[in-house]
């Protein structure tokens, strides 16, 4: 049995070697119980990387396990679906603990093609912007978050970039059309750490589609859709009786481990067998759309509420206010079951304290009224905000994913 390698520098993708790739901002107590728990299972020839989702809980440690070869087969696949040949060069910034910046290398490794790297966990749009010309990068992969970092600095895009992957969370449409607007080539996609980063893309002829982004913002409208998607190479979907979605590809992990206070369980998947997941999915025309995540959809008084599609909504309405200050979200209520609320980061108050000349004034709680009011009177009444609750932040994955399970906590503390 070949030794576990912790966050190694270099990757041998054809040997025995198993390694384990951590967030290096972990404590040192996280670290060891990741690295107990792989030792626990160890698999050889394998990829042990944390889950990247978002609800869970604070005192589990939890970790996917990928046969390289299966990683490689994805990688394979993708390189056919987007005709990734040694003529192109990627830059690399997103971690290697995420499975969006791992299958990076794979794919470099298949296909002969250059990597620029940075550091784990850094990000600075100037800097990706102009190593974009510098290196004459042709390909790179991207979450939601990047992406609104770079329209919010109305950053062009240059010409030699072929293409945007967007993975790790919904892409809001119509950032989506402003990135566009900018010359970005975005390309959606879906994928997870189960099946080796991305099952399905928007294709490349969606970026030569008629669609023309070169008018005003204010004539982009959010009734459009994202591109279709289409399923890669090998990739299979299947809906259980309540429209979840389940993946077959060739990229599925071979088991997920999971340590909860003092006890190890391993549960394991077959190259055959489906994942399911949460995600609702659906298929027109050969295209695939995600509709929304099963925690996502709710009920107020017997009315469905999709969370994303409101949040998508909010973000439209949020100027003047930074996004990622917000977080709209539900809890439950005795009469209606469930009710949206709004977290607010308590320093947003603090840092628009304006002074009119007679002395300091709280002049946002004003616009931030009428902010919620204009919210409220744009939606159907069971979608309503009926109250905000201030937390110490917003927190955040590596990836900009609300860590949903500690904002809760914030609030009670």
């Amino acid at each position: 049995m070949d030794m576990l390698s912790v966050n190694p520098e270099s990757i041998h993708w054809k040997n025995q070697q198993s390694y384990l790739f951590l967030n290096p901002k972990l404590s040192t107590e996280q670290k060891q119980k990741y690295i107990s728990l792989a030792s626990s299972f160890h698999e050889d020839a394998s990829l042990y990387l944390s889950s990247s989702g978002t609800t869970t809980s604070s005192d589990e440690v939890v970790l996917k396990v990928i046969k390289k070869n299966n990683f490689l087969e994805a990688a394979k696949n993708f390189n056919s679906f987007f005709a990734i040949s040694s003529k192109d060069r990627w830059l690399k910034n997103l971690p290697r603990f995420h499975v969006g910046g791992l299958s990076i290398l794979a794919r470099a490794f298949l296909s002969g093609s250059s990597v620029h790297e940075w550091p784990d966990l850094y990000w600075n749009v100037e800097k990706f912007c102009s190593d974009l010309i510098e290196k004459e990068i042709t390909r790179v992969s991207l979450v939601p978050t990047q992406v609104y970092d770079l329209v919010q600095r109305e950053m062009l895009a240059p010409t030699n970039l072929k293409s945007v992957f967007v993975g790790g969370a919904a892409l809001d449409v119509f950032l989506y059309q402003k990135a566009r607007k900018l010359g970005w080539p975005l390309l959606p996609s879906y994928g997870m750490t189960e099946t080796s980063s991305m099952v399905m893309s928007a294709p490349l002829d969606t970026l030569s589609a008629s669609r023309n982004y070169e008018g005003a913002i204010d004539a982009l409208s959010r009734d459009e859709k994202l591109p279709g998607m289409k399923t890669l190479p090998g990739v299979r979907i299947h809906w259980d009786q309540e429209g979840r979605a389940g993946i077959q590809a060739p990229g599925l992990l071979s088991s997920e481990l999971r340590q909860t206070g003092n006890q190890n369980t391993q549960k394991s998947w077959n190259e055959e067998d489906v994942f399911w997941t949460q995600d609702y999915l659906i298929e027109e025309n050969g295209e695939v759309f995600f509709k929304a995540r099963s925690q996502d959809l709710i009920k107020v008084s017997g009315e469905l509420v999709n969370l994303e599609k409101l949040r998508s909504h909010f973000k439209t309405l949020c100027s003047g206010f930074d996004e990622r200050n917000f977080f709209l979200h539900h809890r439950p209520n005795p009469r209606k079951g469930s009710e949206i609320i709004l977290y607010v980061a308590d320093h947003v108050k603090k840092e628009h304290v304006l002074d009119d000349g007679r002395g300091l004034t709280f002049e946002l709680e004003d616009k931030f009224a009428a902010f919620i009011e204009n919210f409220n009177k744009t939606v159907l009444p069971f979608e309503k905000i009926c109250d905000t609750v201030e937390v110490p932040e917003i927190p955040r994955t590596s990836m900009g994913k609300v860590k949903i399970s500690e904002l809760i906590l914030s609030e009670k503390k």
